[in-house]
């Protein structure tokens, strides 16, 4: 049986930060469930080791949503990914 799951997971379970920064920055709430009540922090846990687990955790429990473009690709710089 399959998972009904949104962007804001796929991007939590590949650890692609520059992409949750953009669904974010999008209006995408992070704390939205999956059709079996995974959130994004689930996938990060269940999926993701390493620099790119404790970077992506520590976005997700505190979402920045950025205000401009400019300032989004600003925060996209901020760490080496």
């Amino acid at each position: 049986e399959q998972d009904e799951v949104f962007p804001v997971h796929v991007a939590a379970h590949l650890g692609e930060l520059v992409m949750l920064r953009y669904l974010v920055a999008a209006g995408a709430d992070v704390q939205q469930t999956s059709g079996r009540g995974f959130t994004a922090q689930d996938f990060v846990e269940n999926n993701l080791s390493g620099p790119a687990r404790q970077m992506v955790m520590e976005f997700l429990q505190n979402p920045t949503k950025t205000s401009s473009m400019g300032e989004f690709v600003k925060s996209t710089r901020t760490r080496d990914l």
